[in-house]
């Protein structure tokens, strides 16, 4: 009975001892595979978080394509604004002031039109000098630009403060700068038709255009003045007579 209850207690034992070394076994198995597991994420992420070996995309206005038709782009949307700006709102506004003051809305009229020409003018000035930059010189053009901008920035502030000013003297120099602005504006219009044509292809004719339109303007503006001054002398006769 003791040899029995001896080889019983040892197969016990046996029995336990088996379990522990494999539940030891399995805890070992399960640490390592969660170790690995932590540094399999860990490289991945290290590996992740790493800057990669390639170069960083180009700017793409830095491409030589890219930068010349920005350029060429902003080139047409400023002769076109400049155009629609002294080929038309300023030389309305000057006619409408000069010969419309039978209309009740002649002065609202012009005031529109000197807005409408200061707004494009200061624009497109804007624009197309933040495309070109400061760096490129300066042509002949640029530089008659530069002059323009600075009479409509007059006109538009002693428009706003007219109020201050005698009437005789405001007159006097609000049609001074005026006349000037005009006939500048209109000029470096032609000059600036001139440079599209000869710089952009398909468009030869865009000079002849602003010619046709500066022409156009000047007989109006003459068979107006001859009305006017018909008008003045029969009145003078009239009153004579």
């Amino acid at each position: 009975a003791g040899d029995a209850d001896g080889a019983s207690l040892s197969s016990s034992s046996a029995y336990v001892g088996g379990r522990k070394a494999k539940a030891g076994a399995t805890v070992g198995s399960k640490r390592r595979a969660a170790t690995g597991s932590t540094g399999s994420s860990a490289t991945k992420t290290k590996t992740d978080d790493a800057p990669s070996s390639g170069t960083a995309p180009a700017d793409p206005l830095a491409d030589p394509n890219v930068a010349r038709t920005r350029r060429r782009n902003a080139r047409l949307a400023h002769g076109l604004a400049m155009a629609v700006a002294w080929l038309f709102f300023a030389p309305s506004g000057v006619l409408v002031a000069r010969h419309g003051k039978a209309s009740k809305t002649w002065f609202s009229t012009h005031r529109a039109s000197g807005m409408a020409v200061a707004a494009l003018t200061l624009l497109s000035a804007w624009y197309i000098i933040s495309v070109r930059g400061w760096s490129t010189p300066w042509g002949k053009h640029g530089k008659t630009g530069g002059a323009v901008l600075f009479m409509v920035s007059v006109q538009a502030v002693g428009g706003h403060y007219r109020k201050r000013f005698p009437r005789s003297k405001w007159s006097k120099w609000h049609r001074i700068f005026g006349g000037v602005s005009l006939t500048l504006g209109a000029y470096n219009c032609l000059a600036g038709a001139a440079m599209v044509g000869w710089m952009e292809v398909g468009y030869g004719g865009v000079l002849t255009a602003a010619r046709v339109a500066v022409v156009t303007w000047i007989a109006i503006a003459l068979a107006l003045e001859v009305k006017r001054r018909n008008a003045a002398a029969a009145r003078k006769r009239g009153r004579t007579a």
